[in-house]
């Protein structure tokens, strides 16, 4: 038949992307942190990962859902 099928490809940004990373990345970084029960300056550099990887998928969603004109 005539029927054609059109593949819909979604493009995700790349700060959400990265945002997503940083986020599931940041837990690897606070176990290398966490030596013997002593809390290294490692461990708070994955901390404050979490929260600019959720900033960052944050920018990233708005981003893909801006309204096109």
């Amino acid at each position: 038949m005539g029927l054609q099928k059109e593949k819909t490809v979604v493009k995700t940004p790349a700060e959400t992307v990265i945002g997503w990373l940083m986020v599931f990345l940041s837990f690897l970084v606070m176990s290398l942190g966490f030596n013997n029960g002593e809390v290294s300056t490692m461990f708070w550099v994955g901390v404050s990962l979490i929260p600019f990887g959720i900033i960052f998928v944050v920018i990233g969603k708005q981003k893909k859902e801006a309204p096109k004109t």
